[in-house]
């Protein structure tokens, strides 16, 4: 206890003014606190200023929110005197038509008077004057969305402090157009009425008196009156009524330039109507000669009568000319004997029905097949012979093909542009080689296209002696003519077949085919002058027609196992030791079971007794079916005839073959 000493709390406190008189610096901390001051107030109202900056942004993004938000018309929007601020689209439409709004021109109106009596009257609902409230609405509506965060939000405040009135929101739909277009028809009419009032007119000459009339009336001074009229009317909200005073001038003369913009009328030809196969209507014009008329009107006196002498205008073309000349000429005509059954006769008469009175424009094609369609029953057409596996068959149309044969040599005689035309397979006898066309419905059909400068009209009938002729109708416009002829390149002779049968008696003969020569023609178009020479030959193509063997059945002898067959030797030698230009390349031979069948086409004609002359053929034929070597038939007796159908006469085949 004795080591511990007791200090109070005097004795400190009397021992610390002698450490503080020592430390100098403790007398600078008044100084300090006053330097605090000042900036502890700065920083209080820098506090209230960034307090306030965010308070203001954050009203003004609210602001900017709510006015995208806000889905009705900002307030105090007036339009003609409609206050629809704070209304949604809808609403303002409602509103403006409650109070009549689109009735604001059913009163407005003008009338425009001429010195001689003449007025038109434009209303102001054709002006565009008629408001209309759905229009109003969306444009009001628009108000303050149209620009940036910015002026929309300015434009915001803005409104609900002033009015903003969209009186004039209608001027911007004024029909300037139409009140153009009935000033200038009516101030041409009256200015024409002015000059048929300076002058008599007569169908030879016109008449004027110099130095008398008014001025005619200036079209921009009547616009701009109208114009100014229809406004004060809108405005005023009735009709007004205004006079049009040209300028007076005693020594004003008749406006020549608006006498000839009158009088002169153009003459009109007639052109070709494609629709109507026809020609349009010509008219005749009158005129005269302006510039001798200002030269009489300048040298003439006041007072001074002037005679100008009208010259009537005639057409190039009139409607009568033009007329005459369509289908005026037989461009062609070719005719054949129609033979065969009745069926046969009907159908090729069926089919000429189908194609006569067609008629072609310039430019347009002919197809046989679309035409005629197709071949059925239900279409009127009847079972009759036709090509198929190398004979004749029954098949619905057969001997139309006769009808686009005789067709396709009228074609040829009155030189139109061939597209498609196909031969037959087997030789027919009613018109010349090369000269025929086969049909078969959806394979092969017959076009040409009319290639003139007029229509032509296609005319096919049969008469009652059997004979159908196909004639076309058109414009002639040269002397020339056209022939065409084949040559015979090739000449292939069928060889004879025979077969035994058991069914037949001993020594019986029946011929199953008559068997039919092949030939490669070349057909050659002629053209002839006025004289009737001939001045250019050109070849338009080969056709190949293939042979068809004779085919003939008999009953075999009892003395003889096998009869061989016999055939008689093909001659490959054109008549008159003709070389073809081309001769074709000979194919193989093969035994005649393994020859192809012929396609036939769906109409070949049976062939009538009488041929006639026929018409192009492909520039690349067929190849010929090769050549089969018959089998050796059994010799019969020389007594034994076979039992055959009669023979059809046959064409003429001479290589120099007259001219068709």
């Amino acid at each position: 206890m004795g080591n511990i000493r007791l200090i109070s709390s005097r004795g400190r406190a009397e021992k610390r003014p002698a450490m503080k008189a020592k430390a100098a610096p403790q007398e600078k901390k008044p100084r300090a606190k006053k330097r605090k001051g000042p900036r502890s107030s700065a920083e209080v109202i820098l506090a209230i200023i960034l307090i306030l900056l965010v308070g203001v942004s954050a009203l003004l993004v609210a602001l900017v929110f709510y006015v995208r938000s806000v889905d009705t018309i900002f307030p105090n929007v007036v339009t003609n005197g409609v206050n629809i601020g704070g209304l949604s689209i809808d609403e303002a439409v409602d509103a403006l038509i409650a109070a009549g709004y689109e009735s604001n021109a059913d009163d407005v109106s003008v009338t425009v008077e001429f010195p001689n009596g003449d007025s038109f009257t434009i209303f102001g609902n054709d002006v565009g004057f008629a408001l209309n409230a759905q229009e109003a609405a969306e444009a009001a509506f628009v108000i303050g969305r149209a620009g940036n965060l910015f002026e929309n939000n300015l434009t915001f405040i803005r409104a609900h402090l002033e009015t903003t009135d969209l009186q004039d929101v209608s001027e911007a739909f004024f029909d300037e157009d139409f009140v153009r277009e009935i000033v200038s028809e009516y101030t041409r009419a009256f200015n024409h009425a002015l000059v048929d009032a300076a002058h008599d007119l007569s169908s030879e000459s016109i008449t004027i008196v110099v130095g008398t009339g008014i001025m005619p009336a200036d079209e921009d001074s009547v616009f701009v009156l109208t114009v100014e009229t229809l406004f004060r009317a809108r405005d005023e909200q009735r009709h007004l009524t205004v006079a049009y005073t040209p300028e007076m001038a005693d020594e004003y003369d008749v406006d020549l330039q608006l006498l000839f913009d009158t009088i002169n009328v153009e003459a009109v030809s007639a052109v070709y109507d494609p629709v109507a196969f026809a020609a349009t209507q010509s008219s005749s014009g009158v005129t005269f000669d302006l510039a001798a008329a200002f030269a009489k009107l300048e040298n003439a006196q006041r007072g001074d009568m002037i005679v100008i002498p009208l010259v009537t205008l005639e057409p190039e073309m009139t409607t009568e000319e033009l007329d005459s000349m369509i289908f005026r000429d037989v461009l062609s005509e070719r005719s054949t004997n129609v033979g065969g059954t009745a069926a046969r006769r009907h159908n090729v008469a069926l089919a000429a029905e189908f194609i006569d009175g067609t008629r072609l424009n310039p430019g347009e094609v002919f197809s046989f097949n679309g035409i005629v369609g197709q071949r059925l029953a239900s279409r009127g057409f009847r079972p009759a012979g036709a090509f198929g596996d190398g004979r004749l068959i029954d098949l619905p149309g057969g001997g139309i093909c006769q009808t686009s044969s005789t067709i396709y040599w009228a074609v040829l005689r009155a030189n139109l542009e061939v597209l498609e035309r196909h031969p037959h397979g087997l030789t027919v006898s009613y018109l010349p080689l090369g000269h025929d066309s086969t049909i078969v419905w959806g394979q092969r059909d017959l076009r040409f296209r009319n290639d003139r400068d007029y229509p032509i009209k296609i005319e096919v009938a049969v008469d009652d002696s059997y004979v159908i002729t196909a004639r076309i109708h058109g414009t002639r416009v040269d002397d020339y003519t056209f022939t065409s002829h084949f040559v015979t390149l090739e000449t292939n002779n069928f060889p004879v077949i025979r077969r035994p049968d058991p069914e037949l008696a001993p020594g019986q003969q029946v011929v199953d085919l008559p068997g039919q020569t092949g030939f490669l023609v070349e057909v050659f178009m002629n053209k002839h002058d006025a004289d009737g020479e001939i001045i250019e030959t050109w070849s338009i193509g080969r056709s190949r027609y293939n042979v068809q063997n004779r085919v003939i059945y008999y009953g075999p002898s009892p003395e003889t196992e096998q009869d061989p067959e016999e055939t008689p030797p093909a001659d490959q030698t054109p008549p008159d030791g003709q070389t073809p230009e081309t001769p074709p390349e000979q194919p193989p031979q093969q035994p005649p079971e393994q020859q192809p069948p012929q396609q036939a086409p769906e109409t070949p004609p049976e062939q009538p007794p009488e041929q006639q002359p026929p018409q192009q053929t492909p520039e690349t034929p067929p190849e010929q079916p090769p050549e089969q070597p018959p089998e050796q038939p059994p010799e019969q007796p020389p007594e034994q005839q076979p039992q055959q159908p009669p023979e059809q006469p046959p064409v003429d085949h001479q290589p120099e073959a007259p001219l068709f």
